[in-house]
């Protein structure tokens, strides 16, 4: 089986960039060979900190002949148009075949293309493909002008075994860096740094394993994890969860190997959470837990090539680095808690949340007194929660947080402890950034979530208010996350507040102060407007795994608490999977509707809110149909002030019988007027009611 292989040796490859490369290199070679007529049968790819390497199978060895049909012009288009499109495909007028349409007769050129060996299309293929390679940053070398995500040492392309001939041009000009393609590569850029040659794809991997380079990511993550797990054996001490940690790791070693060190006593009285943050942010250490799940003071870390010693002096290497870091975190902890954090939060001022939307003070200013109103409606002390608002930025100012920036509020919780405050608001303090991900876990405590909610409802009403919101993939303020976020801790029920409510309390504190700059925001209504719409959108993508869309779309009312929604969602997903009644009476409603629409649009009239009449009832079924709505009606208040939607909903189900009958025995378009309209304002009265508990109208079958 034919086999093209491709490598490209360079200097060390970001660990965040590496996943993602191989993934493109095979997507971009696949949708390069097919669209040259070539259909390949398998893709291999091989990553590592200086390699990145790509093998096609079952390439044919040469190109089918073809046939490519392009369209032209319509026949009665301008001269000028289809003399243009007959030059660009190289073909006369008489060559072209006529194609009748609905649109008209265009002009269809045919060109035969014979066939060809496929090592003459890769070259130029394979040179723009890698010229052209999507690294999210690159760098250019030298005089070059063309970059690449660092700079590349060496090239090899080898079809059936042999070298094409592909050359990358970094740049115009002759002194330029320029790679030609070979069959050498390189190991480990200590242990074996001797050029050696490859045939293809499984000899290179053979030989880089050879030369101390695992090139299969599979294969070095393995290696990692049973490094781990031997050098643990026995010490009582297990890996703390960091999972990216380890994919990070993967992508900056090739040769990796496992060691042990230990952390000075001394520094064990530092929060879990610098210790934690300083190995694996810091430094890509394993930082280790005992059994009861207490962090140890020792550490796994991974070296890049093995020591004749056992690792013992690259051990203390590392131990020495760490007490470096932790010396100064230490310093910076002692020093911090000697400052209250009232003290702290008077320097926000020095902080600018944003150009225009004021300073840090300024947001903890509006996150005090939102967070007291928040509290006085749920019944909680506004007077803490007030306090919590106003030091829940106070740690971005403390020397800890400017060193570790990603553990902002955690210590903010650790101060308020070391200066007696309230357990409730501390606890508020270091959880008010949670939830970061749809995956993580609540604040806990009432007052938690009132602080997480009240921050990011805060930003998100700002930024919408000076018409920042993100747009496409871009959204560098993380609006998206907050508004996941703030529908998250609305889903608890100790929230009974509508999000048009939430907007209206922000957005009068943005009001209070001149924070809006030289800005002119948006009214109120128009913010309301655009953030509804936002979370809307969101609330699709959170419920997505849990609900249909329709049975969202159904549950949506923006006046309604988000957790209300929630449960109307989740009673329409029971009553639609369990009811035998629920399919009969969405069919009768959609009929009733479509019945609705037509003839209100002939009448130019709306029934709607048309009490039917009984004294124009010729029918029994009419007759049936109206008292069955009156006893829905009047059991329905009560269940829907009880939130009970699951108990509505089986309410309304009783419904499906009397609608089929009218239905099956009455002619709504009577020849009396009177009755006519009459039965139009009852179907009017039937849907009315289905609406009161969902909007059924956005119901599918």
């Amino acid at each position: 089986m034919t086999q093209l292989f491709v490598e490209i040796f360079c200097e060390e490859i970001p660990a965040r960039f590496q996943t993602r490369a191989a993934q493109d290199f095979e997507r971009l070679a696949r949708d390069a060979l097919v669209k040259a007529g070539l259909a390949p049968a398998s893709f291999k790819t091989a990553v590592s900190p200086r390699h990145l390497a790509l093998a096609v199978e079952g390439l044919a060895s040469e190109i089918a002949p073809q046939t490519v049909e392009r369209k032209g012009p319509r026949t009665d288009a301008p001269e000028a148009a289809i003399a243009g499109f007959l030059k660009s495909a190289g073909v006369t007028l008489e060559a072209c075949v006529r194609e009748e349409t609905p649109k008209g007769t265009f002009l269809i050129a045919r060109t035969h293309v014979p066939s060809r060996p496929t090592r003459e299309i890769l070259a130029p293929l394979l040179e723009e493909l890698i010229l052209s390679f999507p690294w999210p940053q690159t760098m250019r070398w030298g005089t070059g002008t063309k970059g690449w995500v660092r700079p590349v040492h060496s090239l090899v392309v080898l079809f059936n075994g042999e070298v094409l001939p592909v050359t990358l041009r970094f740049g115009e000009r002759e002194d330029a860096p320029r790679i030609v393609a070979g069959r050498t590569t390189q190991g480990h850029r200590f242990l074996a740094p001797t050029p050696f040659e490859v045939s293809s794809f499984d000899d290179y991997v053979t030989k880089l394993e050879a030369a101390h380079v695992f090139v299969l990511q599979d294969v070095r993550r393995a290696r990692i994890e049973t490094a781990l797990a031997s050098a643990l054996e026995g010490t009582g001490l297990r890996l703390s969860s960091y999972p990216g940690l380890l994919e990070e790791v993967t992508g900056l070693v090739e040769s990796p190997h496992v060691y042990l060190g230990t952390i000075d006593a001394a520094f064990m009285t530092l929060p879990k959470e610098i210790l934690a943050t300083t190995m694996r942010v810091h430094q890509r250490y394993f930082p280790l837990e005992e059994e009861n799940g207490r962090l140890a003071p020792r550490f796994a870390f991974v070296a890049a090539s093995p020591t004749q010693d056992a690792g013992a002096l690259v051990t203390q290497g590392n131990e020495r680095v760490l007490r470096a870091r932790l010396s100064d975190a230490l310093f910076y902890y002692d020093l911090d808690r000697k400052t209250p954090l009232k003290a702290h939060a008077e320097k926000l001022a020095s902080l600018v949340f944003h150009a225009k939307l004021g300073t840090m003070a300024d947001k903890a200013a509006r996150l005090g007194a939102l967070c007291a109103d928040l509290a006085g409606m749920m019944g909680i002390d506004t007077t803490l929660a007030k306090d919590a608002g106003l030091l829940a930025k106070a740690d971005l100012v403390t020397g800890v947080v400017h060193e570790f920036p990603e553990i902002q509020g955690i210590m903010g919780g650790y101060y308020a402890r070391a200066q007696n405050l309230d357990e409730t608001l501390a606890c508020a303090l270091a959880q008010q950034y949670l939830p970061k991900g749809p995956e993580d876990a609540l604040p806990e405590g009432v007052l938690s979530k009132l602080l997480a909610l009240a921050d990011r409802l805060d930003t998100l009403v700002g930024f919408c208010a000076v018409g920042i919101m993100p747009t496409g993939s871009g959204d560098p303020f993380a609006l998206r996350r907050a508004a996941l976020g703030i529908l998250r801790l609305l889903e608890d029920a100790s929230f009974d507040v509508s999000l048009p409510d939430l907007i209206e309390k922000a957005y009068a504190l943005y009001g209070a102060q001149p924070t809006f700059g030289e800005a002119k925001p948006l009214s109120l209504e128009d913010t309301k407007k655009t953030l509804l719409a936002f979370f809307e959108e969101r609330i699709k993508v959170l419920w997505s795994k849990d609900f249909r869309p329709d049975h969202i779309a159904a549950a949506v009312r923006v006046h309604d608490p988000i957790w209300q929604t929630r449960a109307r969602c989740s009673a329409l997903k029971v009553f639609f999977g369990t009811s035998q009644d629920s399919a009969r009476l969405l069919a009768a409603f959609k009929r009733g509707a479509n019945i609705l629409r037509l003839e209100e649009e002939k009448d130019g009239a709306s029934y709607t809110g048309v009490l039917p009449q009984e004294a124009l009832f010729q029918q029994d079924a009419e007759k049936a149909l109206f008292k069955a709505l009156k006893d829905t009606e009047k059991a329905l208040p009560p269940l829907l002030a009880a939130k009970d939607f699951q108990e509505c909903l089986q309410t309304l189900s009783t419904l499906s019988g009397p609608i089929d009958t009218f239905f099956e025995d009455v002619t709504v378009n009577d020849d009396a007027r009177d009755v006519r309209r009459n039965r139009l304002a009852l179907l009017a009265h039937f849907k009315e009611c289905l609406e009161r508990v969902a909007h059924f109208r956005n119901l599918e079958d």
